[in-house]
């Protein structure tokens, strides 16, 4: 048979729990719940009592733990230094790091004490720290030496001049020294250093000392062309007259075909202060003028015909 469940089952589950329980504290049930309400039991006679037993609550206590065993750190052998090193990879982080911090200390240390007039260390530090400003720098010192140079050449290829008596040997930056001579040749292919002579020279022995493109270069040049003689003096255009005579050539104001021209600085457009030289290819004595073959009139090496009249500050000398 089916019988109710003892309200006992209630008592037991309000009893009173230990303080600090480790279990929460047991809920009523509900009669009306959906839990079941009935248990089964054998029957027993109407007149044997029931009794329910109630489990005892059990001991509240803390959990013990479940001992393990002790770890054990084998021993090496080697006393600690007592200093704490960082790994191999991470030492060789650190060095780098302090390397290229003294880098820029050293850096920084050059900027603050690099003098002004130093424009090349300047450049290179400055594009180091600041490359548009070292951009400008070197845009304007690329300017200056462009317009040195131009004034150098300027200088250098003004009709007439010859830098110390006789510039072939020497070289200008922005100065051009290859000119063509006309007849395959060019102004490298004649040496400019050596011993001129008085008598005449052949080609391969030709010495010109002058400046290439100028006019006293294709002067000697073509009078060597048309004679076989070459130039022993140096000096400019204008002091051409003077060099001949000290060399014992003929100078005179009456022209000689072939002969060299001298020109006077500023006499028929021939340039202030070094004068200007050619060479006569031709004599026209009714109307008192010669023809003339000239380099660096119009520019430097280019070779320009033209006709002179006779009269002051004009002479020709050539060789007896």
């Amino acid at each position: 048979m089916l019988l109710k469940k003892p309200a006992l089952q209630s008592v037991a589950a309000n009893e009173a729990q230990p303080e600090n329980s480790a279990f929460p504290p047991a809920q009523n049930v509900d009669s009306n719940s959906n839990l079941p309400s009935s248990i089964a039991v054998e029957e027993q006679p109407t007149n044997v009592s029931l009794v329910a037993a109630v489990a005892e609550p059990a001991p509240v206590g803390p959990i013990p733990s479940t001992p393990r065993d002790p770890i054990i750190v084998p021993r090496t052998g080697k006393i600690s230094s007592g200093t704490m090193r960082p790994p191999q990879g991470r030492r060789l982080i650190i060095h780098a790091g302090a390397t290229i911090m003294l880098l820029v200390i050293v850096i920084g240390t050059l900027v603050a004490v690099v003098p002004t007039g130093n424009s090349q260390a300047q450049v290179g530090l400055l594009g180091i720290f600041h490359p548009q400003m070292a951009e400008k720098v070197s845009s304007r010192q690329n300017n200056v030496l462009i317009s040195a140079q131009a004034a150098t050449a300027t200088a250098v290829m003004h009709d007439g001049y010859e830098y110390n008596g006789a510039g072939g040997s020497y070289s200008w930056a922005g100065v051009n020294k290859d000119y063509s001579l006309g007849d395959g040749e060019s102004t490298l292919d004649i040496t400019n250093v050596g011993t001129t002579t008085t008598g005449q020279v052949s080609d391969a022995d030709f010495v010109n000392p002058f400046t290439p493109g100028q006019c006293t270069y294709w002067a000697d040049y073509r009078y060597h062309q048309l004679t076989g003689y070459e130039v022993t003096w140096s000096g400019n255009a204008d002091e051409w007259a003077a060099g001949a005579a000290a060399a014992g050539w003929y100078v005179s104001s009456v022209p000689h075909v072939p002969s060299i021209m001298v020109l006077q600085p500023g006499v028929q457009g021939a340039a202030y202060g070094t004068g200007h030289v050619g060479v006569v290819e031709s004599y026209d004595a009714a109307a008192g003028t010669v023809y003339t073959s000239n380099w660096n009139i119009v520019a430097p090496g280019v070779l320009t015909y033209k006709t002179y009249y006779l009269g002051s500050g004009v002479q020709f000398v050539w060789h007896p």
